[in-house]
């Protein structure tokens, strides 16, 4: 008799998908990233006054909320889509043991892109 614990468990196979706990992570670090690149595109419907007019203040100060809000649901979207890619490459044992490594590869090279794009956020274009 298997054990739901076993790998090759047939009761293993038959879990729902999003029962998987890395599976809701990963929709919801997802979710976080299209809100975040729907929110920076909010730059380019603003019109933006000159320099001269009487709201430009304003304006430069609504941006820096913008872009503050898209950064951050930007980077904890990302941190959740790594996070989910490492919990689910170590604990889902109905997945290859080549599929797990590679998760765990992909989360690794991943941290790397997340820290360029700290780095590389303070950037904005006018």
């Amino acid at each position: 008799m298997n054990s739901i614990t076993d790998a090759n468990s047939i009761e293993s196979y038959r879990e729902p998908l999003l029962k998987k706990g890395y599976i809701k992570i990963f929709t919801v670090g997802i979710i976080l990233i299209i809100v975040g690149f729907i929110i920076s595109s909010l730059f380019g419907i603003i019109p933006r006054p000159d320099y001269s007019d009487v709201g430009y203040n304003n304006y430069i100060n609504l941006m820096r909320i913008f872009l503050s809000i898209s950064r951050l649901f930007l980077q904890i979207g990302f941190a959740l889509f790594i996070f989910s890619f490492f919990i689910g490459g170590l604990t889902d044992r109905t997945l290859s043991d080549n599929v797990r490594k590679g998760m765990i590869l992909a989360s690794g090279v991943a941290i790397f892109g997340l820290v360029i794009l700290m780095l590389y956020s303070y950037v904005m274009i006018y």
